[in-house]
């Protein structure tokens, strides 16, 4: 791409924000690499703090990685702004890098007067990266799609498949060697990421589906999804952008591919749910615009392991089977289970931040008298108490023992589906009386045991 910002990196005044940070100090370590002469770290720990922090969020990388990462950014010649020094100077960068988070945060007020110098990872990954690059996002399924796609890859392709993007469990690829232009890097791109993006151009772009989510940062919905369709703004007319039938056709450039739930993945994959048959669904048209042979997809989509905490049987105990679905983080993915599930019994354990999102959906989906929602205490339940069709509770532990004593109750095959519907680990993570927020499995497993 012409006009890249990142030409003659090493000349320029760069300012990384949020250094300790995957994301940062990736960044970091690549601009050390290059041998950039003007280099500047921010962030808002103290210097007590600042190897603590390396550690804590390059949980990617293998311990003796982390060390090795940790001690060449405390060692380098960069200017260290921490604490009371953060932003200092910041006036002066004619780069900055920053996490996808910058504008959720007060400190970072600043930083809006400097938003045409703001760049984050995913566009770095634009020169970077020499072979083609597929980028996928979406209010839901995203971590599933771009998981099943590099497994499938991997079966139809020798070259490197590389996985990176949202997900802090995937390394940043900026530390990869001998990359070629046959390689693959599929990326999971958040709403954060392209909400300020100037620069990314994907070669095949795709949204999953788009419903209501973050509504806090965005203001609207309509904010919220325009931030989602910026994947595609860079695009031409080489380009490929694939969006999903029920989503309206945009103003893209690029060739737009529609799709939907495909025969062929009903067809060979009858078991699956609706919701994995459309993840499927994208995957295979994805692949399709790779020439890939249908009989070659099919063959690739066979055996797939799916991702843990996405609707994820543990066990079935008694009468009553445990689903796990941890990272249903926002209603549409809640729901999308629960439409599953909506001829049995299920015990739904919920609770989080809404993050405004719309409930009207979940408060319909929960009158239905085979779901039995279970709220640990929280702003989404505080919202919907005046409906008096949720049963809430103070922790995730007594969620588990009320819906245990109720599916036990009920002398029939029951389910117990803990699926929060909104952002959960954050809020949770700074409860004082929540500690038991990541119990779920280790809770099933010791009733499981006691049995």
């Amino acid at each position: 791409m012409s006009n890249s910002p990142f030409q003659n990196l090493s000349d320029k005044n760069i300012h990384i924000v949020g250094v300790t940070g995957l994301e940062g100090s990736s960044l970091a370590l690549y601009c050390l690499k290059l041998g950039c002469k003007k280099l500047s770290f921010h962030d808002a720990c103290t210097k007590e703090n600042f190897t603590k922090n390396i550690h804590k969020s390059n949980i990617a990388f293998p311990k003796e990685e982390i060390q090795s990462r940790s001690q060449k950014l405390e060692n380098c010649n960069a200017k260290l702004f921490l604490a009371k020094d953060y932003l200092t100077n910041i006036a002066e960068a004619d780069l900055i890098f920053a996490p996808q988070s910058w504008d959720m945060y007060e400190k970072n007020q600043v930083l809006h007067q400097y938003k045409g110098k703001i760049y984050n990872i995913i566009e770095l990954y634009q020169d970077f990266f020499p072979g083609q690059i597929i980028a996928i996002t979406g209010s839901s399924g995203k971590s599933s799609i771009t998981h099943y796609l590099q497994k499938s890859l991997q079966k139809l392709n020798q070259n490197q498949i590389l996985l990176a993007g949202n997900d802090r469990k995937n390394q940043p690829i900026l530390s990869k060697e001998n990359l070629s232009s046959d390689d693959v890097l599929i990326l999971e791109v958040s709403n954060r990421q392209l909400k300020y993006i100037k620069y990314f151009k994907p070669k095949i772009a795709a949204i999953t589906n788009i419903s209501s989510n973050h509504i806090s940062e965005h203001g609207s919905f309509e904010n919220y999804k325009q931030a989602k369709l910026k994947i595609t703004q860079n695009q031409t007319s080489s380009d490929v952008f694939i969006l999903p039938k029920t989503l309206n056709n945009t103003a893209s450039k690029a060739r737009t591919v529609q799709y939907k739930a495909l025969l062929p993945i009903q067809t060979n994959f009858p078991k699956k749910s609706s919701f994995e048959q459309a993840n499927y669904s994208l995957v295979f048209t994805i692949l399709k615009e790779l020439n890939y042979s249908e009989e070659a997809i099919l063959e690739s989509l066979h055996n797939l392991t799916p991702l843990p905490d996405r609707f994820e049987f543990l066990y079935k105990v008694n009468n009553i089977n445990f689903y796990n679905d941890r990272q249903g983080t926002s209603v549409d993915s809640t729901l999308q289970v629960l439409k599953h599930l909506k001829n049995e019994d299920t015990f739904l354990i919920f609770g989080g931040a809404t993050k405004d999102a719309d409930l009207k959906p979940l408060i319909e989906v929960f009158q239905n008298p085979n779901i039995h929602p279970i709220g640990i205490q929280s702003p989404v339940t505080k919202e919907l108490s005046q409906t008096k069709l949720v049963d809430i509770v103070p922790s995730l532990t007594m969620a588990v023992e009320k819906a245990i004593i109720k599916a036990s109750k009920n002398h029939k095959q029951s389910n117990i589906l803990f699926s929060p519907a909104c952002e959960y680990g954050p809020y949770f993570a700074k409860k004082e009386t929540n500690k038991d927020y990541e119990s779920y499995k280790t809770l099933v497993e010791e009733y499981k045991q006691n049995q």
